[in-house]
């Protein structure tokens, strides 16, 4: 009995389902793999934030409190990615109820995190600005004696310095960080006409002059050291309001 070859075109249908079925497979095992790795980066990711969280709240030392809130804040500027999935498979979210379920859940939590992540972010730029200002302002200790040539030009050239280190700072105006550097350019300022004011007197030997501007320098590097007692006391307030709320997630 002689056997008939199959057809040229049942043969490339056999070899085309074959091909789906393949293609099928493969695509399942892609999607259950990425939907499992979905799971375990939400699953990391939270069990970080908690971490961070933690560390904020109780960290050994003010430096690991600071560090662990700057970290909180990079990650929360990621939180819109948060919940993305690979749009080749993301649909299924829309049909299977359980992936429905937890896209969803994980869009609440990141609901959650707005919460903290605004004050957060205007906490960070609080404390980047004070730590700018305050590598700045501490090149204010006076060096100068009365005794030593130019006393008066190297402190007004050293206020000038501070003042136009200050200008460059940039921060939002609109903000407690702006104001900060608002209150610190005033007493830059300040100090500059203090300086100004002692350098003049000193060159017309004008006695009055002289004590009423030494007066004026004094209380200008005082201000500048009451500032920083002022951004710390603000930054713990900050912190403290601020990891209540945390708390709360």
């Amino acid at each position: 009995m002689k056997l008939r070859r199959p057809s040229k075109k049942i043969t490339i249908i056999s070899l085309l389902s074959a091909l789906i079925i393949v293609a099928a497979g493969v695509y399942t095992w892609q999607s259950l793999a990425a939907w499992q790795g979905y799971e375990s980066r939400l699953l990391a990711e939270k069990a970080e934030y908690e971490r961070l969280k933690e560390s904020a709240i109780s960290g050994d030392s003010a430096k690991t409190r600071l560090t662990a809130i700057r970290s909180l804040d990079d990650k929360l500027r990621q939180r819109s990615s948060l919940c993305y999935m690979n749009p080749f498979f993301a649909w299924q979210a829309v049909v299977i109820p359980p992936l429905k379920e937890g896209v969803k859940q994980c869009e609440a939590e990141v609901k959650q995190l707005n919460l903290v992540a605004m004050p957060l972010s205007a906490l960070r730029q609080y404390l980047d600005a004070a730590e700018k200002l305050q590598a700045i302002v501490i090149t204010l200790a006076p060096t100068e004696a009365f005794t030593d040539k130019n006393w008066a030009e190297k402190g007004v050239a050293q206020a000038k310095k501070v003042q136009s280190d200050l200008k460059k700072l940039e921060v939002a105006s609109d903000t407690d960080a702006g104001q900060l550097k608002s209150k610190a350019l005033g007493y830059a300022d300040s100090l500059v006409a203090a300086w100004e004011q002692l350098m003049q007197a000193n060159e017309a030997k004008d006695k009055t002059g002289f004590i009423t501007g030494s007066a004026a320098v004094v209380k200008a590097y005082a201000d500048f050291t009451g500032l920083a007692d002022a951004a710390d006391t603000v930054i713990k307030q900050k912190v403290s309001e601020l990891m209540k709320v945390a708390a709360k997630l």
